[in-house]
């Protein structure tokens, strides 16, 4: 199975169903619409100051029994159901509209903007949808990109 590795805590909210959209600077390829693919936590924290102050207050409502923050595992799987380049602010404020979309995408007009991404002009967002978080996040060693997850391969 394909994965990707997040920087935690972004990875535990996929998993907690809170983060709909994976944004990135570049597309997934084609081939991955459409398929599940693994959601592997990053084994190095992130530095604070990369967490915004909506954020954090965010995370303070979440209990941390829904947020395991685990370095180091694969914490659920998802659908990629579909991959938008990020066009103009839409009408309302908290949508954008979509400047182009990899082919067999679920069709969206807008993408909702949340706290959870960075929603810039031309960059991707991924939408995640079927995610099936593990109750134990199984150890892999991850990497930059798209790499392949063998379950039961510890690294």
């Amino acid at each position: 199975m394909k994965a990707i590795t997040l920087w935690q805590p972004w990875a535990s909210l996929i998993a907690a169903g809170v983060k709909r959209y994976e944004t990135r600077s570049w597309a997934p390829p084609a081939a991955l619409i459409g398929q599940r693919i693994a959601i592997h936590a990053a084994k190095r924290p992130v530095e604070l100051e990369r967490l915004s102050v909506e954020l954090i207050a965010a995370l303070s409502r979440l209990s941390w029994d829904e947020l395991p923050l685990t370095l180091g595992g694969v914490v659920c799987t998802a659908v990629l159901a579909g991959a938008y380049r990020l066009g103009a602010p839409g009408h309302d404020a908290d949508f954008i509209t979509i400047a182009e979309a990899r082919p067999g995408s679920f069709p969206l007009q807008l993408v909702h903007e949340d706290i959870y991404g960075d929603y810039s002009f031309g960059r991707w967002a991924w939408l995640l949808v079927q995610v099936q978080p593990f109750a134990t996040p199984i150890r892999a060693k991850g990497m930059q990109r798209i790499w392949e997850w063998k379950e039961g391969e510890n690294s």
